[in-house]
């Protein structure tokens, strides 16, 4: 296979650091030294997250953020209609699928149209929303390229008792989701979208005391989707299950990378400068975001192409240029064709992506349009 340049949302290009032969040394994961292991990436895990270890536990789940979506749905929900989905597009839509997977179909579902966010109107008025204990959303819909209002939303099921689970896969590590503030009950995420990271390891943070007072009331929780057997694990700096050795590794040197050289704020505000460097781009082309700008997202953007532009063409000249370019997702597409008669293809600009890379992804992608 033809190594390319990933351009896509997820996964995404490694910097050459996370590339060195010693980050794929094997280590025994019941060994002190993986005990330190997990103490140390669970610690700086917390502080990219705006919280402490006196909050939340950080749980390190084998497996992709979908993994940790199931795990939090087997142990945080009751299958007694107590929990509603807030649906803004595929992977919200995605998280009441895994519900129904495991059975658990007795719940809310409020879908928003695609392309919005979640509006506190909506939230007010509708009654799914008002007999559910537990709402759960995505904080950024990558399939629209949109971000929800974390803090307000929070703040607003904390006024009304309610408590929240949140997919946050495509933003952490791109914008600040301060725990400490917004406090959910969970909190999810994965390695390999904005922590720069490959594939195959889900990190789920769980709010003191109220995760474990709801883990008690949900009966059948599976094994390695047993939350509790995680907050177990974890509180020794251990792993319920064997670990990637390799992305282990990965990642406590990228936290290294994160927290000690490029520092935390600097890496949210170089995910704002490179959604800016993409908005400008796309007005300099005469083309349009599809989302609200306000509700734009930092690590993604969708924009807007007539129907019948030939984005399959242009990913594949683009192959040509060593590019793997998103041609957006697909249903959403099928939707908006046979509504609006336009579609929408993806730029990402996450993870480890700097100013000078974008802009020659740009530009080459400029001049294939140009000559389609």
């Amino acid at each position: 296979m033809t190594p390319l340049n990933i351009a896509i949302p997820g996964p995404v290009n490694l910097r050459d650091g996370l590339k060195r032969p010693e980050l794929h040394a094997a280590f025994g994961h019941r060994d002190i030294a993986a005990h330190e292991l997990y103490q140390r990436i669970s610690q700086r895990l917390l502080s990219i997250a705006g919280t402490t270890s006196d909050e939340y536990d950080c749980l390190l789940i084998n497996g992709s953020g979908t993994n940790g979506m199931e795990a939090c749905v087997r142990s945080l929900i009751r299958n007694d209609g107590s929990s509603t989905f807030l649906t803004i597009g595929a992977f919200g839509e995605l998280f009441a699928k895994i519900a129904q997977g495991c059975d658990k179909t007795n719940h809310g579902l409020v879908q928003f149209k695609a392309g919005t966010a979640i509006d506190q109107a909506t939230l007010e008025q509708d009654g799914r929303v008002a007999r559910a204990e537990i709402l759960v959303f995505t904080h950024n819909e990558s399939s629209t390229g949109v971000t929800n209002d974390l803090a307000a939303i929070c703040g607003w099921a904390a006024q009304q008792g309610k408590q929240v689970i949140v997919d946050g896969v495509s933003i952490f590590a791109g914008a600040s989701v301060n725990l400490s503030l917004t406090k959910p009950l969970a909190y999810i995420t994965a390695t390999q979208k904005c922590l720069g990271l490959p594939a195959g390891l889900s990190i789920i943070f769980l709010r003191k005391g109220a995760a474990s007072h709801v883990i008690e009331q949900v009966p059948n929780r599976g094994y390695t989707t047993d939350l509790n057997r995680y907050l177990i694990a974890a509180r020794k700096q251990e792993v319920l299950t064997t670990p990637n050795c390799s992305l282990w590794n990965q990642l406590d040197a990228q936290l290294d990378y994160i927290t000690e050289i490029e520092g935390i704020e600097n890496r949210f505000a170089r995910h704002q400068q490179l959604q800016a460097q993409v908005l400008a781009w796309i007005a300099q082309q005469g083309l349009s975001l599809y989302p609200a700008l306000a509700d734009a997202s930092p690590s993604v953007s969708a924009i807007r192409v007539p129907a019948d532009f030939d984005l399959a063409g242009l990913k594949q000249r683009m192959r040509g240029q060593g590019y793997l370019m998103d041609v957006g997702y697909s249903g959403l597409n099928l939707e908006l064709i046979q509504k609006y008669q336009y579609k929408t293809f993806r730029i990402p600009h996450m993870a480890d992506m700097t100013a000078e890379g974008l802009d020659q992804f740009l530009t080459i992608l400029e001049r294939q349009i140009k000559d389609i």
